[in-house]
């Protein structure tokens, strides 16, 4: 009896930490994603940032949403992870989108974060889902907060972890955290190079995780796909798109809001949660003391019982 329940518990949580890589045929596009938990659930649907993959998203985050009733949805963005490549395009030109940084359109773009939004609310038509919790992290966040301006019918709920409000002027990065970011990755496949470079930036970024855990992610990205040509793409694209300012827009929002910032995130300050929250209405603001601009281990269980916790306050309401 013990051994057929020990069995059980096994195949329940190796189904919902690992998942199934599908592919969904969206706008001409091809989008990775796995779904974890069971259909009938309330959908989530989490967004990475710039350049991550869908297996970035913690497991132990995925799990305890499933473990509490969520159907989560993840996935790689265009030009990321197994989703499709816009190598067509090349590279962005950088010399002509400068000009054109906080001013919102005039920039030529491979694609926007507008276009991106829209591989989302693709991806939930597809999978025939009329409502989800949106959840969106650094570009995510810029993604899901366009998702909920534009097409608010979609969203059941709006989550935004790291994310800005776009206004140009708002604080800067700290400058060692942009000249981490903007040094070019090592010219050779080397996986055990190319993962030191990762470790670089997560360390920047303010992983607090130690770094065997970063080698360890380091590398499940770098196999799951190493493509910095699509990165520098999506960086063009959050280059315009989270320097338009989407205050006016976020002060119409009639959606459920919770905004989620690290206490020490070196990319995005602090103070920039506190104008998103002051830019929604009835949105909630939680500041995560110690935490960076990711998702280190230590604090995901705090992570998900404060946005478990907004969420069930918001159904118990409704």
């Amino acid at each position: 009896m013990k051994s057929n329940l020990l069995t059980a518990v096994l195949v329940f949580y190796t189904a919902i930490s690992i998942g199934q890589t599908k592919y969904a045929s969206i706008n001409g596009l091809k989008i990775a994603y796995e779904t974890l938990g069971e259909s009938d659930q309330q959908p989530i649907i989490l967004i990475n940032g710039t350049g991550a993959c869908m297996s970035d998203w913690p497991k132990e985050f995925c799990n305890q949403l499933v473990e509490n009733g969520y159907f989560v949805i993840r996935f790689d963005n265009r030009d990321s992870g197994l989703s499709s490549k816009f190598d067509s395009l090349g590279k962005p030109n950088w010399e002509k989108i400068m000009p054109y940084i906080g001013k919102c359109s005039g920039a030529t773009l491979p694609y926007s974060i507008s276009d991106m939004s829209k591989d989302v609310t693709g991806l939930m038509d597809y999978l025939k889902i009329e409502k989800a919790i949106i959840c969106g992290i650094s570009m995510g966040g810029a993604i899901a907060q366009i998702i909920a301006i534009n097409n608010p019918d979609y969203v059941e709920a709006l989550i935004c972890i790291a994310s800005t409000t776009g206004n140009p002027a708002r604080l800067p990065s700290d400058p060692k955290i942009i000249q981490a970011l903007s040094a070019p990755p090592p010219a050779t496949d080397d996986p055990d190079s190319l993962a030191g470079h990762m470790v670089a930036i997560y360390k920047v970024l303010g992983s607090t995780d130690k770094e065997g855990v970063l080698l360890k992610k380091a590398k499940a990205r770098i196999q799951r796909c190493w493509y910095p040509e699509g990165t520098e793409r999506q960086v063009a694209a959050i280059t315009i798109g989270d320097y338009c300012d989407r205050r006016s827009a976020l002060s119409k929002l009639k959606v459920p809001t919770l905004v989620l910032h690290g206490g020490k995130d070196p990319l995005i300050p602090v103070e920039e949660a506190r104008s998103l929250h002051e830019a929604i209405p009835q949105s909630k603001l939680i500041i995560v003391k110690g935490l960076g601009h990711d998702l280190s281990n230590k604090f995901i269980p705090g992570i998900f019982r404060s946005i478990n916790t907004w969420l069930l306050s918001h159904y118990s309401s409704n």
